[in-house]
C-alpha cells in the first residue's frame, strides 16, 4: 500500500445520501433557482416533442398513426412514470396513493381545460 492510504475504507466516510437536494435546507432565491430552471427544462422538451410531432404529421403514412398513438402514449409516458417511481421506494403503500391522486388530478385538469377551450372557440351566435 502506498503511504498515506488506509487499508479499510471506513464506512462513516462513504457518502450513501440522497442524490437530492432537501428543500428545507434551502433558501428562497435558491428555490426559486431550481424552479426556474425545472421550468426552462420542461419548456425546451415540451417544444422538442411538439416539432417531433409536428414533422410526423407531415408524412402522409404516419399522419393517422401519429395522431392515434403517438400524441397518446407520449402524453401518458411521463405519469406511468411517477407512478413507477413512487411504487419502487420502501413507503411504497403511501406514496402509491399520492402518485394516483396526482395522476387522476392531471387528468381532469386536462378534460377540463379541453373542455372549457372548446366550448369558448366553439360558441356561435344563436
Amino acid at each position: 500500500m502506498p503511504p498515506g492510504v488506509p487499508a479499510v475504507v471506513d464506512p462513516a466516510s462513504v457518502w450513501v445520501g440522497s442524490p437530492f437536494v432537501d428543500p428545507r435546507e434551502l433558501s428562497l432565491p435558491q428555490l426559486g433557482l431550481f424552479l426556474w430552471i425545472y421550468g426552462q427544462a420542461l419548456y425546451y422538451a415540451a417544444g422538442v416533442l411538439k416539432e417531433g410531432t409536428d414533422l410526423l404529421l407531415l408524412i402522409p403514412g404516419f399522419s393517422k398513426l401519429t395522431a392515434s398513438m403517438v400524441m397518446p402514449i407520449i402524453g401518458a409516458v411521463p405519469s406511468a412514470m411517477m407512478v413507477v417511481a413512487c411504487s419502487t421506494s420502501p413507503t411504497a403503500d403511501s406514496q402509491m396513493g399520492v402518485a394516483m391522486g396526482v395522476l387522476s388530478g392531471s387528468i381532469v385538469v386536462l378534460l377540463t381545460v379541453t373542455w372549457a377551450l372548446s366550448i369558448l372557440i366553439g360558441r356561435v351566435e344563436l
